[in-house]
C-alpha cells in the first residue's frame, strides 16, 4: 500500500508515521500494492469556557 501522511496544524513526526504503519499495515493482506492510503492528522482548538 502507498501511504500519504500529512498534517494540518501539526507536525507529522516519525512516531506518528510509525503508528500509522503499525495500525494500517495489518490491512496489507486485503489490498494490492497499488492501493493508496491517505491519512491526515489535524489539531482543533477547543474553546474552554
Amino acid at each position: 500500500m502507498n501511504y500519504i501522511i500529512s498534517g494540518k496544524n501539526i507536525e507529522v513526526t516519525e512516531g506518528l508515521k510509525e503508528a500509522v504503519y503499525d495500525k494500517l499495515g495489518k490491512l496489507d493482506k486485503y489490498f494490492t500494492n497499488e492501493t493508496e492510503v491517505q491519512v491526515t492528522f489535524s489539531v482543533e482548538k477547543k474553546d474552554r469556557r
